[in-house]
């Protein structure tokens, strides 16, 4: 039962960790008619942190 449930969190962690670098990239792919250098600002920030968080909590698979 505990273990279902730490799965699940799981789960939901990495969903809501995925739709934000998918936010993230989609706000850079607007920002690029703008500023180009900020959207590639924003889209590499957005895979660095993706991979810290991945790096961080990976622990827990």
């Amino acid at each position: 039962m505990l273990r279902r449930t730490i799965k699940k969190h799981d789960d939901i962690d990495l969903g809501l960790s995925v739709s934000v670098m998918l936010a993230l990239a989609l706000i850079a792919f607007l920002l690029l008619p703008v500023s180009p250098s900020l959207a590639q600002t924003v889209l590499i920030g957005s895979l660095v942190a993706f991979a810290i968080w991945v790096a961080l909590f990976d622990y827990r698979t």
